[in-house]
């Protein structure tokens, strides 16, 4: 039998996962924002910066997935698209094109650093949720097409539920990620806003 949509959102079973807030992505001069800057990213922020609290407030764990890249696991096929597309090098490790945009960890929070766009791959991201008795995803964050999506596409495939938040997710054109966010609605899983969720806590 279905689960409801208020089940598995409940706070002892989710969490909210945020992918690659980081300046690279987001900084009007970071390396990807030169070639795909979001007009809409003030309002994506602010959405998370709102809905954070209300996660916290209610127990709900709270990851950062962070992109690093460093002289050991850059690649040939990565540099080479770097070039192509023109961003230079991102999010090297150390740098400040590596560190966090306006949305900062708290102490209380899990800050998984990824090598490769999705945060699945090479990490202890699911050992962590896990550990957490975690079954579902709130996604937010950036990079829609690449870490986002990679990271919501990897999920599925462990058997958790996702579900994107679709008020605090930037990257890209909006016309590219509203498509890409349609097609996850109508082939993926569940696409809701943060307030749906927040509603859904309160009422429990």
């Amino acid at each position: 039998m279905p689960i409801e949509f208020k089940e598995k959102v409940m706070p002892q079973s989710c969490a909210v996962v945020l992918v690659d807030l980081q300046n690279d992505f987001c900084h009007p001069n970071g390396a990807w924002t030169k070639v795909a800057a979001d007009p809409d990213l003030s309002k994506r922020v602010e959405s998370i910066h709102s809905f954070l609290p209300e996660a916290r407030a209610h127990g709900v764990p709270v990851l950062f997935l962070r992109t690093i890249y460093n002289g050991w696991t850059i690649s040939p096929p990565i540099e080479e698209w770097w070039k192509k597309l023109g961003t230079g090098p991102t999010c090297i490790e150390g740098s400040w094109g590596a560190e966090f945009y306006q949305v900062v960890p708290e102490e209380r929070d899990r800050v998984v650093n990824k090598y490769r766009a999705s945060g699945f791959l090479e990490t202890d991201l699911d050992l962590t949720l896990k550990a957490k008795e975690v079954r579902t995803l709130l996604l937010g964050g950036v990079g829609v097409w690449g870490g986002f999506f990679d990271t919501a596409r990897d999920a599925l495939a462990k058997n958790y539920y996702v579900f994107l938040l679709e008020d605090c997710i930037a990257g890209g054109k909006p016309q590219e990620r509203s498509m890409l966010i349609e097609l996850f609605r109508r082939y993926h899983s569940e696409v809701v806003t943060s307030r749906k969720i927040v509603e859904a806590w309160k009422s429990a």
